[in-house]
């Protein structure tokens, strides 16, 4: 997605047309929907660092260098359409990140940060040394994890192509560069005593993971340097520059294709070992719901892929919530099931669950509470006039004697204004763009 975003960013940034307004919003809040929230956090931080250095020396040069070529008012212009472009990207993606900041300010996660950094002299191995399989893979002495969370082999070819490309970048390019020394410097835990004390970024760990920004930013150089050379190519008065120039795309081209089969064999050699589990592997044992401490998986802390097929909760998943440290697991002493009465009159099992709906029907001799082996949170709500409430921050109901009849279910109130800013963004756009349509045909 990273260059159709730039793309489209691009478009709107040089024209301000409405419709590249839309894209530009919508391709970042894919990002988003897609659920991994590091392509985004990356590509927005390089983007606004660029910008905000782009902007300020421009500024600087307009004020003491006196420069007329630049204009303060097409640099506010600039920045007023960035902002504009985040500001629609929040209406997009609202559904999903206020619940996800309402979890992240309330609840937190257990977070261990990197223990070292990787060193300026071991990125070149990052970049042009092959993967290793994922069994045996710890391959840079300083790094802490594995080589799948900071490898990135690009090759030999596309590091001397930039290389090439350094003395063709032009004044007004030297921005992307910047981007590029900045993620560098990112990998290496340059910036972690700025990131420590923000939002967000204070939890960022694996700082090898800014190497996708980095080989995408050398792509675009690339492009810029492929491009200017058929530019040179063409302004020269060389009869036979069209023979040239179809010369050069015919060797481009296979360099391409080189590089394509380069990265296939040193990326891909152990394709077959790193994904060894299908979901034929994984077959549903039981529909009965239980939590279990963890389950062991080479390369990551838990794998969740099992769990979910087998409907377990991981209580120790890989990315730890503080709230679920305090929930119990089977095979531990404390742990009574994941539904179970203070008065342990009878044994209790919904009649319907799901992970955000449960229903259940329990009939009792007395008064009693009824525990349920998860998280309270007060976006929990219940029917029939039962009331949710924590206790040891687990899910808990006061239930009374005869019959109990009742629905548990998961509401958030920012994912319901989060859904109406996201519909309200997607409707003001649908209408402009609409009205607009009609406009030029009239």
């Amino acid at each position: 997605m990273y260059p159709f975003i730039s793309a489209f960013i691009y478009q709107y940034l040089k024209k301000g047309n409405l419709k590249d307004l839309f894209l530009s919003s919508f391709s970042l809040s894919i990002l988003i929907y897609e659920g991994n929230t590091h392509p985004l956090l990356f590509y927005v931080t390089i983007s606004c660092i660029v910008l905000i250095a782009y902007l300020t020396i421009n500024f600087f040069k307009k004020v003491f260098l006196n420069s007329a070529s630049i204009s303060i008012r097409k640099d506010f212009a600039f920045l007023f359409r960035a902002i504009q472009i985040l500001f629609f990207f929040f209406l997009f993606s609202a559904y999903r990140l206020l619940p996800e900041f309402d979890q992240l300010f309330t609840g937190g996660s257990y977070f261990v940060g990197d223990a070292s950094n990787i060193k300026f002299s071991e990125l070149i191995s990052i970049f042009l040394s092959g993967s290793q399989h994922p069994f045996l893979s710890k391959e840079i002495e300083s790094a802490q994890y594995n080589w799948w969370e900071f490898g990135n082999y690009i090759g030999l070819i596309p590091v001397i192509i930039l290389l090439m490309a350094l003395p063709f970048i032009r004044k007004d390019e030297i921005y992307i560069l910047l981007g590029l020394l900045i993620s560098l410097f990112i990998m290496t835990g340059t910036f972690s005593f700025i990131f420590s004390q923000l939002p967000f970024y204070s939890k960022l760990r694996c700082l090898g993971r800014w190497s996708i920004t980095s080989v995408f930013i050398t792509s675009i150089l690339i492009a810029i340097f492929t491009n200017r050379i058929i530019i040179l190519i063409r302004l020269t008065r060389n009869t036979y520059k069209r023979a040239i120039v179809k010369m050069y795309l015919f060797c481009l081209l296979c360099i391409s294709f080189f590089v394509y089969y380069d990265l296939q064999i040193i990326n891909a050699k152990n394709l077959k070992n790193l994904f060894p589990f299908t979901l034929n592997n994984y077959k549903s044992l039981s529909n009965d719901f239980k939590t279990v401490a963890i389950i062991p998986s080479y390369g990551a802390f838990s794998s969740q892929f099992p769990a979910i097929i087998n409907n377990i909760s991981v209580r120790d998943g890989y990315e730890i919530l503080n709230s679920n440290r305090i929930l119990f697991a089977q095979d531990e002493e404390n742990y009574q099931g994941e539904y179970f009465l203070e008065s342990n009159e009878v044994k209790v099992n919904p009649i319907h669950f799901s992970p955000g709906y449960i229903k259940f029907f329990i009939f009792l001799q007395e008064d009693t509470v009824l525990h349920i082996n998860g998280n309270y949170s007060v976006h929990w709500k219940a029917t029939n006039g039962y009331t949710p409430y924590s206790e040891n921050n687990l899910l808990s109901l006061k239930l009374h004697k005869a019959k109990n009849e009742f629905t548990l279910y998961y509401l958030s109130l920012y994912f319901v204004i989060g859904f109406i800013l996201s519909l309200l963004g997607y409707l003001y756009f649908f209408i402009k763009l609409v009205f607009h349509s009609f406009a030029r045909e009239s």
